[in-house]
């Protein structure tokens, strides 16, 4: 990271009003975070990880779940010493998992309707019309979320469901299904989502709530292209326990309906924390706002950390100006270098981590805030030894940072006190 925005954040300054409405100072210290322990990750001949897109741990701290996207497994581990406990490989029986029940495909997002579905099919019912091309089903577990009641488990995933279609090739659609899993990954239930040309489901951001509805991404871009829509677009939406749509719990920031950033699921997919069942969102850079889905409430944080209020527009001309083949990434990170990577909580305030991407490697910032935006603390963590940190989670009972790190030979969990 840039040692000009550490050393500007070694102090921040707030202001706050006295009794006598008089401005006055209030310093609080930047600290950097505190190792603690490493722990190595054990990996087997059936268990290898490649990446780490989400991870949980359980409401005592005893183990951690994970998920690894290429190799389609999620796995629990013993976090006090990395040991393996438990893993499932996502195969061929996910996609099976739909015929016990009454969906019917609506037309796929982003093609026009130029696809008629039908109905979905079960493996069997593929092998009798000799539909066998399974390699494009490549079922993925995604998201994953701890029961903070007991050490049952969930996962947001990735499934390909074989299609027959009307007048084409029969093809395979892919949509996010709940995986509900007990303590030692036997799956107990999956559930479908009732998806509709205006609420089509896709992983990446997941909330379980107590009161047994799921929060999930829609495809927004579906919705912006199809039904040539730029306001009250649908970015997370509340299903029940059935699968069946109940509301709209976030809708698309303005800035992003448009025909630029709206190809880019990296700058609106939202992230989300649950404190005490109150569920909060934001989006990877609007970095000073967050929503209380809860509440319906827009919150501006206080103390903002930057300012890109001028940057949407500068980025988003320049992106239109590349090659196809030149990326839009790099525009996005050299215009918005401060992205929001993670949103957690302590168990009673949000823990906002922003990442400053350097070429390869990301340092980060981590920033508690209430639930009415008032700044309390900051921590920041300078990856000086450009590690390949691909996820982390907050251990409320010990007060723990935990990164998620990829070595040259094995994976690491490296521990950081607050």
């Amino acid at each position: 990271m840039k040692k000009v925005i550490f050393a500007a954040l070694l102090l921040v300054i707030m202001f706050v009003i006295d009794a006598n409405g008089e401005e006055q100072k209030l310093s609080i210290e930047s600290k950097p975070l505190t190792k603690v322990k490493s722990v190595i990750l054990e990996e087997n001949e059936n268990v290898i990880l490649s990446d780490i897109i989400d991870c949980d741990i359980n409401s005592n701290a005893s183990n951690i779940v994970l998920t690894s996207g290429i190799k389609r497994i999620i796995a629990i581990y013993d976090f006090k010493n990395g040991n393996l406990l438990h893993f499932k490989k996502a195969e061929l029986y996910l996609s099976d998992s739909i015929k016990h029940t009454n969906r019917f495909p609506p037309p796929y997002p982003n093609d026009n309707y130029t696809y008629q579905p039908v109905k979905y099919l079960s493996l069997e019912e593929c092998r009798e019309i000799g539909f066998t091309d399974f390699i494009m089903i490549k079922n993925v577990f995604i998201n994953v979320n701890y029961n903070k009641n007991n050490n049952d488990l969930s996962s947001l995933a990735l499934i390909y469901l074989p299609t027959f279609m009307k007048n084409i090739e029969n093809t395979a659609y892919n949509t996010a299904a709940i995986i509900k899993f007990d303590s030692t990954l036997n799956i107990k239930r999956v559930i479908f989502p009732n998806n509709t040309s205006y609420n089509y489901t896709i992983p990446f951001s997941y909330i379980v709530d107590e009161n047994n509805t799921y929060y999930i991404p829609n495809e927004s871009r579906a919705v912006f292209i199809e039904f040539n829509k730029k306001d009250s677009i649908p970015v997370l939406s509340i299903y029940d326990n059935n699968g069946e749509y109940i509301s709209t719990a976030l809708f698309l920031d303005e800035i992003y309906a448009n025909d630029v950033y709206i190809n880019l699921l990296f700058m609106h997919i939202p992230k989300t924390t649950t404190i005490n069942n109150k569920h909060f969102a934001m989006f990877p850079y609007s970095p000073n706002t967050f929503y209380n889905l809860s509440t319906d409430d827009t919150i501006s944080l206080s103390n903002p950390i930057v300012n890109y209020s001028e940057k949407y527009e500068e980025a988003r001309n320049e992106i239109k100006k590349l090659d196809k083949n030149e990326s839009s990434t790099k525009v996005i990170d050299e215009y918005m270098p401060i992205s929001v990577f993670k949103l957690m909580n302590n168990g009673k305030n949000l823990i906002i981590c922003y990442m400053e991407k350097v070429e390869d490697y990301a340092s980060f910032i981590f920033r508690e805030y209430d639930i009415n935006g008032k700044f309390i603390s900051e921590r920041t963590f300078e990856n000086e030894d450009e590690l390949n940190i691909q996820n982390m989670l907050y251990d409320k009972k010990n007060n723990y940072i935990v990164l998620f790190v990829k070595g040259e030979e094995n994976w690491t969990i490296e521990k950081y006190s607050w």
